[in-house]
C-alpha cells in the first residue's frame, strides 16, 4: 500500500476577521470554516508486464516496532502493526503546519511541533499523516504534550479519525486546570461530547503522555497510561476518515505554549 501524506489544515478563530497569506505550506485561517465539496477520483493503474529476463524482488520495508505501551492496556487489546509514526527528529512527513503570523507561531524545533499562540480565542489543529482507511478499524493512538505554559481553561491534545481537508474531526484534549474535554467537529459545528473533571489529569504545565483507544462505536482517553473516561458514539466505526494530528486551543492565555512528540498510532485486533 502506498502512502501519500494529506495536506496540512491550520485553523485559527481569532476575534478579528483575518487574512490569509500564501505560504509554501497550505494553511487555512477563518472564523467560520467553510467545507469545500469533494469528489471521489478513481485513479486507473498500469497493468505491469514481467521481464523474459528479470524477476522483480519486492522492496523490503521496515517494521516498527509495537510500543509497549499498546501491550500494557488491557490484557483484550491485542496489537497487530503501527499504522503510523512521527517522531520530528527525525521528520517522516513535511507537511506539518508551520507558520509565523500575528496570531500564533508554529515550527519543527529540537525535534519536536512547537506551538505558540499570541492572543486568546485561538483554535489550532494540523496533521501531517497519511490518508487511511479507517472504516471498522480499531487501534490505539498516543503522544507526548509538553505544555510549557498555560492558563485556566486552556486546552491541547490529539485529533484522530480526520478529515481535516473538511474541517471535520474527533478531538481528546485536557486543559490547563486538569479537566479533560472530548470534542467532535461535523457540518461547522463543535459538539463539546463531555467536559469533566480527573482526579487523575494533572494541572498546569508538565509533559504528558495522551494515548486514545478507538474500538468499534466508542473511543477511551487514556493520560499517562491511565483510563480517564469511555465516550459511546454510535456509528463511530464507520466513519472512514483516518488523519492523526493535534490540536490546541488558547481560552484565557495570551501565550498559549505547547509541542508534541513521539506520535505513534497502533492497529489493534477488533
Amino acid at each position: 500500500v502506498t502512502i501519500q501524506p494529506t495536506l496540512t489544515v491550520m485553523v485559527v478563530d481569532p476575534s478579528s476577521v483575518i487574512e490569509a497569506t500564501p505560504e509554501s505550506t497550505q494553511t487555512v485561517f477563518e472564523i467560520e470554516p467553510v467545507i469545500p465539496a469533494t469528489e471521489a477520483v478513481t485513479i486507473p493503474t498500469a497493468t505491469s508486464i514481467p521481464s523474459a529476463t528479470a524477476t522483480q524482488l519486492p522492496t523490503p520495508t521496515k517494521t516498527i516496532p509495537i510500543p509497549e505501551s499498546v501491550r500494557k492496556i488491557d490484557q483484550n487489546v491485542v496489537p497487530k502493526a503501527v499504522l503510523w509514526k512521527e517522531e520530528f527528529e527525525p521528520l517522516r512527513f513535511t507537511d506539518w503546519g508551520t507558520e509565523e503570523s500575528k496570531n500564533f507561531y508554529s515550527a519543527i524545533e529540537d525535534g519536536v511541533f512547537r506551538l505558540v499562540t499570541k492572543s486568546r480565542g485561538n483554535r489550532f489543529y494540523s496533521s501531517a499523516a497519511p490518508q487511511l482507511d479507517m472504516l471498522e478499524r480499531d487501534y490505539y493512538y498516543e503522544g507526548d504534550m509538553i505544555v510549557d505554559d498555560c492558563t485556566g481553561n486552556d486546552f491541547y491534545g490529539l485529533v484522530f479519525k480526520a478529515s481535516l481537508d473538511t474541517d471535520e474531526y474527533f478531538a481528546a484534549t485536557i486543559t490547563c486546570v486538569g479537566h479533560y474535554r472530548l470534542i467532535r467537529r461535523i457540518d461547522d459545528v463543535t459538539d463539546p461530547l463531555r467536559i469533566a473533571v480527573s482526579d487523575d489529569v494533572s494541572p498546569g504545565p508538565g509533559t504528558y503522555r495522551l494515548g486514545i483507544l478507538v474500538k468499534s462505536d466508542s473511543f477511551t482517553l487514556y493520560v499517562d497510561g491511565v483510563e480517564i473516561y469511555t465516550q459511546i458514539l454510535k456509528d463511530l466505526g464507520k466513519v472512514v476518515s483516518g488523519e492523526f494530528g493535534v490540536y490546541a486551543q488558547s481560552v484565557e492565555s495570551e501565550e498559549l505554549r505547547v509541542s508534541w512528540d513521539n506520535l505513534i498510532a497502533t492497529e489493534i485486533e477488533r
